[in-house]
């Protein structure tokens, strides 16, 4: 999906102990006034769909997790959109490790819609590596995406390193594999390659792989296929629950102003 280039930019007026008070200059030429709790860390970035402007809230605890995005109008209004969730919930452990996502209308229901699940499950080793990760509907039984995939785990070296992903079909056969991604590191620990096999015919089969480049900061610059052709040239840069704070590509870049730090 390709987004316009927007940027929002945010002014706050006033801070009290127990809210503070920011007004979101809208591009429409109209603010919006906003009180929350002055522990809760909010970003907004801007969103343009074709005849749709739209916010996304994204809430994070005091300890710097994000535990809420919140998809509004430009009138601060839960919106609900074919592409997007109004609310989505983020649950973490004692340690910090995100163990539930859940999806919600406006209505704070678990829903689902394009082969998103409702709510997914994380389960984590010793070494807190994410092991499994369940995808289950609103009355907690395994979803059936259009992935075909309703179970996914992982598997790590004596170093930490992922070297295995299982993608697993729960309701056709709880047993069968969809595919398998088999990781390959250098001397410095970094992913070069991914070789993703196919089980859909019962059989282990190479279904292509996948080569990457580093810039010197260790960014992943490129993906190559096999081929050696060029697939994408990819900066990103990311945080706490895979959000992507930039990220510029062959075909767009967008932005997240923060509010406050």
């Amino acid at each position: 999906m390709k987004y316009n280039l927007i940027i929002l930019f945010i002014v706050i007026i006033s801070c009290e102990s127990k809210t503070q008070r920011v007004i979101k200059k809208l591009s429409n030429g109209n603010d919006t006034l906003i009180e929350e709790p002055s522990y809760l860390r909010k970003k907004v970035f801007q969103e343009s769909y074709p005849g749709i402007l739209v916010f996304k809230q994204i809430i994070k605890d005091d300890q710097g997790r994000i535990i809420q995005e919140r998809t509004i109008d430009e009138n601060g209004r839960l919106v609900k959109l074919l592409m997007q969730y109004p609310i989505i919930d983020y649950t973490y452990d004692s340690i910090g490790n995100l163990i539930l996502t859940e999806r919600r209308d406006r209505n704070h229901q678990l829903t689902s819609h394009m082969g998103e699940a409702p709510s997914v499950k994380n389960k984590y080793d010793k070494n807190n590596n994410l092991v499994k990760i369940k995808y289950l509907d609103e009355n907690g039984n395994y979803f059936y995406p259009i992935s075909q995939t309703s179970i996914v785990e992982h598997s790590y070296d004596d170093l930490n390193r992922r070297i295995q992903t299982k993608y697993l079909n729960k309701k056709r056969n709880p047993k069968r594999k969809a595919s398998i991604i088999d990781y390959s590191y250098d001397s410095l620990n970094r992913v070069i390659k991914e070789y993703i096999y196919d089980y859909s015919n019962g059989n282990r089969e190479l279904f292509y792989f996948k080569e990457f480049k580093y810039t010197p900061n260790d960014t992943i610059e490129k993906r190559i296929k096999p081929d050696g052709s060029l697939i994408m040239h990819l900066k990103r840069t990311k945080e706490a629950v895979y959000v992507i704070t930039e990220e510029t590509d062959s075909t767009t870049t967008f932005y997240i102003s923060e509010e406050h730090k």
